[in-house]
């Protein structure tokens, strides 16, 4: 397995998740780290991985992306229902940890009536049922069992 593109974020409670990591082309290190100092192999280099593993890792990074389409959902959805707007974050940003614990139970009753919640948890369960019922044939190509 090779491992391409740029590094990027990956602890989903850093503000930039998902996105590109930045380096300092001044820096007097020849060697890049990610956000844990983790050092960043090149681009070439070749993972000997069994076809388990391998396909193991494939799943992690397709729920890690899954991960940053279901934030990308959630403030998309948050924007259009106008919780977004310049007065209502600045409102937000003037509100006691109370009240904003509030807002959101709020916001989860509304979309627990409407039937986003269930769309939001079938649509992860999917998800996990895939991931669950991967299995790997004889070369290393993933397969589904009993689809």
């Amino acid at each position: 397995m090779t491992l391409g593109g740029k590094p990027y974020h990956k602890k989903f409670t850093h503000r930039e998740f998902l996105e590109e990591v930045w380096f300092d082309d001044d820096s007097s290190s020849d060697v890049d780290v990610d956000e844990s100092e983790n050092e960043i192999e090149p681009e070439n280099k070749v993972w000997l991985l069994g076809t388990t593993c391998g396909s193991k890792a494939e799943t992690v990074h397709q729920l890690v992306h899954w991960k940053y389409a279901l934030l990308n959902w959630v403030n998309d959805r948050l924007e259009n229902e106008g919780y977004m707007t310049p007065s209502r974050l600045l409102e937000r940003d003037k509100m006691s940890r109370k009240k904003k614990v509030q807002l959101i139970d709020d916001v989860m009753s509304k979309w627990d009536l409407d039937g986003t919640i269930k769309d939001l948890f079938r649509d992860f369960n999917t998800h996990v049922d895939i991931a669950a019922n991967q299995d790997v044939d004889k070369i290393g190509r993933r397969r589904d069992r009993g689809r």
